[in-house]
Order: structure tokens, then C-alpha cells, then sequence
């Protein structure tokens, strides 16, 4: 077998697994249409026993054993049927069996039974026996078709395989030949390569050292750049925390003066408020004014009331005994009009007494809030002048340093961009540098690469001839193969 030929060989394991793989299906569609038929056959049996039972019924009532044995035999010319017996209620055949169907019955393997009842009330029973054979016959049957379907496949599946495998060979015969012309064309590239790696080192040695020297003044003067790059972009920080400092005390003198303004608008509030408080001392003084007027209007009340209680006590005199108990009121009248009198008397005093208090206060309160309130003023105009003045000078302040901050920045960007402009030019020369290092060591790697590339083309030949004799399964025409490359090589160098 391993003098085979790749066409050989894929027919024989192709139709190997083929074969293998049919069987299974074949076993497994048998296994299946054997289940399904048995299913079937029970199902069968099942409702020929329970179509007996209900079609019978009459026949048991009236102990007819001449129709159940007749019906007994009709159906057991079925060859699914091996018999039938209709059985009394006491489970006896309700007509005489012979030894031979008694035997039948004890071999069959596959039976069922079934009650006949009559108005609930069981009047025999039903024993059907039956067999496989006829599913037996199809598995057979099926089994031969499986057969002659897997020898048919077989056959179609070796000639389709022959065919395609025969274009497949053409085709790596082709790509055999054309492996070794490659072969010899990349052993002759290889030394040729050899050559322009010796050649190319030499000259990359050469521009390694010049551009040494370049790469190492560029860093100098990249350093150089750098250390201004630095000084400017802190200069340039600086400006700006200055700038920022100066906005902050801006921003602060702003702040003050809105303060400022707003206690002279709580001035003004003061002043309103006291006004508003001097108009309602204003109002007491008249509340108490009214309080006085109505005092004196109790006092001619108990003026009335102490006349009226002598004019009670004359009457009283007058009336003897009988006037006795009237005059004693009338006396505690006359002393509670005197206490009245003398409470609203000092009513009086004192409603005078606040009078005069209130009206002193609103006066000095006025007076002193006035002269508080201008103070205030004067001093809130003065402190908003200064405000303005700062304001003006931090005004200029931030203008002068916004100009430096953009002077800086500038200066700032100017630098960083030549800083950028070197270190570019920097890079590149370190980029040069490492080219010309990369191509001397490409060169290195070039000579080593076309050795081994010689060496390969040498092993490339002989899979060659290891691939041809896996095709063909022999080692003849190798050297023919060989001849042919040889040839094409020669031509190739002609032209």
C-alpha cells in the first residue's frame, strides 16, 4: 500500500468510509421502519380486538358459538393472525379447540384479550393471538433495496473520485515541474544576492559614520534649544500668573465697589425706615391724644355720676327710714365716682407725661439719624473715588500685562517651534542613522538569507522528487523531472 499512488489510495479509503457509513444509515433506517411496523401492528391488533368486542356483543347474549367460531375463523386467514377464541364469562372457549390450534395458541409470541360486556355486565371475553412475519418480509426487503443502493453509490463514488483525482494529478505534476524551476532559479538568484549584500555593507559602513558625526552636533544644538525652549514657557507661566493675579485684584476692587453700594442703598433704607418710625411715633402721639380726650370725656361722667349721687342721698334724707338703704348706695356711688375721678386723673398726667416724652424722642432720634446717614454718605462718595481711581490703575496694570503675557507667548512659540523645527530635523537624522545601521545589517542578514536560500533550493529538490513519488507511488521519471528544470535554466540564461 505505500507503493500506492495518491489515486489509489483516496479511492480505496473514500470507498472504505463510504461503505462504513452507509451501513450505519442502512442499520439505523432498518432499526426504525422495524419499530414503526411493530408500532403499527399492535395499533393494528388493538383495534381489530375492540372492533370484535363491540360487533360481537349480540352474539355472546344469544351464546351464538356457530358465528364467533366462523367470524373466529374468517379473521384468521390473515397471516398477521395466528387465532382468535372467543371465551364465555367463565373463560372457557365457547367452542371445542383441536390439539394442534391449542399448540398454535401457546406458540404465539404476541397476544391481547378483551372483555365483552353487555349493560355493564361481562358476558365473555376475546383472546387474539398474531405475529411479525409480514414485517419480517419487508425488513428483508428493505434490507435488500439498502444493499443495491450502497454497491450503486459505491460504484459512482470511485469514478467521480478517478475522474477528480485525475485532474488533481495534472494538476500537481504542473506545479511539481514548476516548483523545480523555481528551485534553480532562486539557487541562481541566491548567489547573485550574495554579491549586492557584500557590495551594499561596504558602501552603508561608510554613510554610518558620517551621519555619526551629524547626529552628534544636531544634539548639541537640540540641547541648547531646548534649555530656551524651557526659560521662555516658565517666562511665559510667570506672565501668566501675573496676568491672573492682576484679574483677581480687578476682579476684588469690582467686588468692594458693589459692596460699598450696597450699604449706601442700606443708607437709604436706614433713612426711610426712620422716617417710617418718626411718622409712627407720630401716630402714638395722636393714639394718646385721643386716649387724653376720651379721659376728659370720663371725667365729665363722673362728675355726672357724683351729682347724681348727692341728688340720690338728698332724695334719700328725704325719705326718712324708708330712704335708708337707697342712701347707702348711693353714697358708694358717690365714692366710686371719686375713685374713677382720681384713676382718670392720673390718666391724664401720665398720657401728658408720654406726650411730651415721645415727642422729645422722635425729635432727637430724627435729628441724630440725619446727621448719621450724611456722615455716611460723605464717607461712601469719598471710599467709591478711591474705588474708581484703583479700579482705573488696575485697568492699566492688566493691559501692560495682558501685552506682556502675549509678548511672552510669542516669544514662547516661537522658541517651541524651533525647538520642534530641531528635534525633527533630529529625529531624522536619527532615523538616517538607524536606516543606514538597518541597511548594513540587511545586507549582513541579505548574505546570510541567500546561503540558506541555496540550501533550501537543494532541500526544495529533493521534496520535489518526494512529492512526484507520493503522486505516481514510484520513483521513476525523478530524473526526468530534474533534466527538465536543468533545460529550462539553460534556456532561460540564453535569452
Amino acid at each position: 500500500m505505500n507503493k500506492w499512488s495518491i489515486q489509489k489510495k483516496l479511492i480505496f479509503f473514500t470507498n472504505v468510509i463510504s461503505v462504513l457509513v452507509m451501513c450505519t444509515l442502512g442499520v439505523v433506517i432498518l432499526t426504525n421502519n422495524e419499530k414503526r411496523l411493530k408500532s403499527n401492528l399492535d395499533s393494528k391488533m388493538e383495534m381489530v380486538i375492540g372492533s370484535l368486542s363491540q360487533s360481537t356483543q349480540s352474539l355472546f347474549w344469544n351464546f351464538d358459538s356457530v358465528a364467533l367460531e366462523a367470524i373466529a375463523n374468517e379473521i384468521q386467514k390473515s397471516p398477521e393472525v395466528d387465532y382468535v377464541v372467543f371465551d364465555n364469562e367463565a373463560g372457557k372457549p365457547m367452542y371445542s379447540l383441536t390439539k394442534e390450534f391449542e399448540e398454535k395458541i401457546k406458540e404465539s409470541k404476541h397476544s391481547i384479550k378483551r372483555e365483552v360486556l353487555v349493560k355493564e355486565k361481562v358476558v365473555g371475553g376475546i383472546r387474539l393471538g398474531y405475529n411479525e412475519s409480514l414485517i419480517s418480509m419487508a425488513i428483508k426487503q428493505s434490507f435488500t433495496q439498502i444493499v443495491v443502493i450502497i454497491l450503486l453509490g459505491q460504484v459512482l463514488i470511485s469514478v467521480a473520485i478517478f475522474f477528480l483525482v485525475s485532474k488533481i494529478v495534472k494538476s500537481l505534476e504542473s506545479n511539481i515541474e514548476r516548483l523545480k524551476e523555481t528551485s534553480i532559479e532562486t539557487k541562481d538568484s541566491s548567489l547573485k544576492m550574495k554579491k549586492a549584500s557584500e557590495t551594499l555593507s561596504a558602501a552603508s559602513h561608510e554613510q554610518a559614520s558620517a551621519i555619526q558625526e551629524t547626529v552628534s552636533t544636531l544634539d548639541e544644538i537640540t540641547a541648547m534649544v531646548k534649555t530656551s525652549a524651557n526659560n521662555a514657557s516658565d517666562s511665559a507661566t510667570r506672565a501668566d500668573r501675573s496676568y491672573q493675579v492682576t484679574m483677581d485684584g480687578k476682579k476684588s476692587i469690582q467686588e468692594l465697589g458693589s459692596v460699598i453700594n450696597l450699604i449706601i442703598e442700606n443708607n437709604q433704607k436706614i433713612k426711610i425706615q426712620m422716617d417710617e418710625n418718626s411718622r409712627n411715633l407720630d401716630n402714638i402721639t395722636s393714639t394718646i391724644n385721643e386716649i387724653s380726650t376720651k379721659t376728659s370725656i370720663i371725667n365729665d361722667i363722673v362728675f355726672q355720676t357724683k351729682l347724681l349721687s348727692f341728688n340720690a342721698s338728698v332724695e334719700a334724707a328725704r325719705a326718712g327710714e324708708a330712704g335708708k338703704g337707697f342712701a347707702v348706695v348711693a353714697e358708694e356711688v358717690g365714692n366710686l365716682a371719686t375713685m374713677s375721678g382720681k384713676a382718670s386723673q392720673d390718666i391724664g398726667d401720665m398720657l401728658n407725661t408720654s406726650i411730651s416724652k415721645v415727642e422729645e424722642i422722635a425729635r432727637e432720634s430724627k435729628v441724630s439719624i440725619e446727621k448719621i446717614v450724611k456722615e455716611g454718605d460723605e464717607q461712601m462718595k469719598q471710599i467709591s473715588t478711591i474705588i474708581r481711581v484703583c479700579e482705573n490703575s488696575f485697568d492699566e496694570v492688566v493691559e501692560n500685562v495682558s501685552e506682556v503675557k502675549q509678548m511672552m507667548g510669542q516669544v514662547a512659540g516661537a522658541v517651541s517651534e524651533q525647538s520642534i523645527g530641531v528635534d525633527n530635523i533630529s529625529q531624522a537624522m536619527n532615523e538616517l542613522d538607524n536606516t543606514v545601521q538597518q541597511n548594513s545589517r540587511a545586507a549582513s542578514e541579505t548574505y546570510d538569507h541567500a546561503e540558506k536560500l541555496s540550501g533550501q533550493s537543494e532541500r526544495l529538490d529533493k521534496i520535489v522528487a518526494n512529492l512526484y513519488e507520493t503522486v505516481h507511488g514510484s520513483k521513476k521519471d525523478n530524473m526526468q523531472i530534474s533534466q527538465k528544470g536543468a533545460k529550462v535554466l539553460t534556456l532561460k540564461k540564453a535569452a
